[in-house]
């Protein structure tokens, strides 16, 4: 059985790849069990990159509702796995139908947290071109670089444009209003 070789294995790549494959199933990932099986790995095994691997399978289905609420108090008070958790909420693009919980609680997220990597995940999840807009010009390069391939306003995407400093952060700025025009 995969699960248990699944749960077995120590690699951390065969762990993803392990996952991935039982995903490619649309029967097995959108199933309430195997969503539970894979939900209660992610909350309470001891091993990080098994529980991000296990994130992994509910990502890629259709529906979460089984355990979106567990989901979204892992994104929520497991700083560790949040950004993880954040893009198994958020699904595959053209997969599953946007829940306006997760965008919220992606919004709080940009908002509260400190490390700016996540910062710059949850405002791609929350996907708030206003809000994105409102990053532009944060302390943080990769939080800027986040909020540019959201942000949706030209006038705020030219301003920040003239104001940036940093070359890697104009060209993205660049590239997003090349893309808006």
């Amino acid at each position: 059985e995969l699960f248990g070789a699944f749960r077995s294995e120590t690699d951390p790549v065969r762990m993803s790849f392990l996952a991935n494959v039982m995903a490619s199933d649309p029967p097995l990932r959108n199933t309430a069990a195997w969503q539970e099986r894979f939900m209660k790995v992610a909350e309470s095994d001891p091993v990080f990159e098994r529980r991000a691997a296990a994130l992994l399978f509910l990502q890629e289905a259709e529906t979460v509702r089984p355990v979106a609420d567990r989901l979204l108090a892992l994104a929520e008070n497991d700083r560790e796995l949040c950004a993880h958790a954040l893009a198994a909420l958020k699904g595959l693009p053209g997969r599953r139908a946007a829940d306006p919980r997760v965008g919220a609680l992606a919004g709080r997220i940009a908002d509260r947290e400190p490390a700016p990597t996540l910062r710059g995940i949850a405002l791609r999840v929350e996907a708030d071109p206003s809000h994105a807009a409102r990053y532009l010009s944060d302390s943080d390069r990769t939080v800027r670089i986040q909020a540019s391939r959201v942000a949706t306003s030209s006038a705020a995407l030219s301003a920040a444009l003239e104001a940036e400093q940093d070359p890697e952060v104009r060209e993205m700025l660049q590239l997003r209003l090349d893309e808006l025009r």
